[in-house]
């Protein structure tokens, strides 16, 4: 369109001005979004002082002024600070069960009195600590077999002495060098190509990715009789929350990328991951099939068709709603800043109550929150109807609005926290590893890679090491029973030898 093309009516230029101001307001807001998701910091915390000066005309809950000064409940006891370990700060302390070497200096030191010229006596010792790195130690085992036979019967053969049990029958790798790839590969995100490297410079054995990917293909198929012990107690359960990652995989003879999916289920103390080529609704719901409770999810609407279940009770997550009205900041401060500063309510009252039990928790939650949420109800009614539905605002009034019903689930359910941030924290690790190994091979490797996943999560959930818990139980899954795996999840394994780690 040029400027013949355009109308002589006064007002319907306006309107034409007015839908372009909008529409570019609109461009910049998601520019805003895109360069900040590219090259801004990620994190969005607010300092609280900031949000009582953007204002408002009215604040019937009152909720700004008490932003920075919650008030605390006698009934509801604060949770005491961690401690930091080792000491306080600047402490050199080490812990004592490390392996202690001691080591003498052999500087001769001064000898004779600088003023006197006397020979000096020893009158004590001074010791003070470093801690040392020494590479780990690659041992060779020899398994011995005594091979037997009748001297009476010689056609009856040889007999020879079964071997020890392993997890992998005739494989080069015994149970703790596969231990070690996968707690390597999954829990400090080291590639298996590096891992190769590492093996010919720390010992000199050459270990090839193709070698270390068939090892753990067929460790996994061990491994997963554990996750489906672990998802059927999830699904025997009452409360699960869930989320979803992005996973690359590679597909087709050119290995070209293509978007997989990455579940996380958990119940707080173990989480089951399940990957998928799609984002279709039936994924949960075959995953949670007979699952009778309440899903903790975000609004994705990958899972509607669970949630539809008669048996099921969706409940929402302030996280997500949080992080909407946070992009609207720039856009309309005042508005988000009362959006943000009761979430924040929310949030400071949740940490006051995380140690209590469910019926306690519930009713401190309504106590304090009741009045707050229903003032921040009103205001969204009747922002939605000045606010464009497609500026960051409008958006995130929009999702709050329709999220509704389930984001005050947690009001009337004690056991439901009041956001995901479980399910989501514990895709970070994946998360962390694309960036170092990038992608999957194979619609299979991202099945391998998500019971990999499952266990070492769960492992650090439960406080235990994961290379200590996969050494004791790889050797014991070839015969176990079903019952057997049972007691071998990582939450029932560190019941019985203790959490080792925080």
């Amino acid at each position: 369109m040029d400027h013949t093309n355009l109308p002589n009516d006064a007002e319907t230029l306006k309107q034409m001005v007015l839908a372009l101001q909008r529409h570019n307001a609109d461009l910049a807001s998601q520019l805003a979004a895109l360069k900040r998701r590219n090259f801004g910091r990620r994190s969005e915390r607010i300092v609280p002082n900031q949000l009582s000066l953007l204002g408002e005309d009215t604040d019937p809950a009152g909720v700004l002024s008490k932003v920075g000064k919650p008030a605390v409940s006698k009934a509801v006891p604060r949770r005491k600070p961690r401690k930091r370990r080792g000491g306080g700060r600047g402490s050199r302390s080490l812990p004592k069960h490390l392996d202690t070497i001691d080591v003498t200096s052999t500087a001769p030191g001064p000898t004779a009195c600088p003023s006197c010229s006397g020979e000096l006596k020893k009158v004590g010792e001074d010791w003070s600590e470093r801690l040392e790195y020494i590479p780990g130690h690659f041992k060779k085992l020899r398994i011995r077999r005594i091979k037997r036979a009748c001297p009476r019967c010689p056609s009856a053969g040889i007999f020879t002495q079964p071997a020890p049990p392993f997890a992998l029958e005739k494989a080069l790798a015994a149970d703790g060098l596969l231990a070690k790839i996968i707690a390597d590969k999954f829990a400090d995100h080291i590639p298996l190509n590096r891992q190769s490297k590492r093996f010919i410079r720390e010992c000199g054995v050459t270990l090839s990715v193709a070698t270390m990917c068939g090892w753990l293909r067929a460790v996994s198929g061990l491994l997963r009789h554990v996750v489906d012990a672990m998802t059927a107690e999830l699904v025997a359960g009452t409360f699960v929350q869930s989320d979803a990652t992005g996973l690359p995989v590679l597909e087709g003879s050119q290995n070209k990328p293509r978007r997989g999916h990455l579940w996380s289920y958990t119940d707080g103390s173990q989480v089951v991951m399940k990957a998928t080529m799609t984002g279709q609704q039936t994924h949960p719901a075959a995953v949670l099939e007979g699952f009778a409770g309440t899903l903790l999810t975000d609004g994705a609407g990958a899972y509607n068709l669970i949630s539809s279940s008669a048996d099921v009770s969706r409940a929402g997550c302030w996280a997500h709603a949080r992080r909407k009205f946070f992009e609207a900041r720039t856009e309309a401060p005042a508005k988000a800043g009362v959006a943000l500063a009761t979430i924040r309510e929310i949030f400071i009252v949740e940490r006051e109550v995380g140690e209590l039990d469910a019926q306690t928790r519930s009713r401190v939650r309504k106590e304090r929150l009741c009045g707050p949420l229903s003032a921040l109800k009103r205001r969204l009614d009747t922002w939605s109807t000045t606010a464009r539905p497609q500026s960051a605002l409008g958006k995130a009034i929009t999702y709050a609005r329709n999220q509704w019903e389930t984001l005050i689930v947690f009001l009337d359910d004690g056991q439901v926290p009041a956001h995901n941030n479980t399910s989501e924290r514990l895709l970070r690790g994946p998360v962390v590893g694309r960036k170092n190994w990038m992608f999957t091979g194979s619609e299979g490797g991202a099945k391998t890679a998500a019971v990999c996943f499952s266990i070492v999560a769960s492992c650090m959930m439960a406080g235990i090491d994961p290379y200590e818990y996969l050494r004791d139980v790889l050797s014991l899954l070839p015969d176990a029973k079903p019952d057997e795996v049972r007691a071998l999840t990582p939450r029932v394994w560190a019941q019985r030898h203790g959490p080792k780690i925080e």
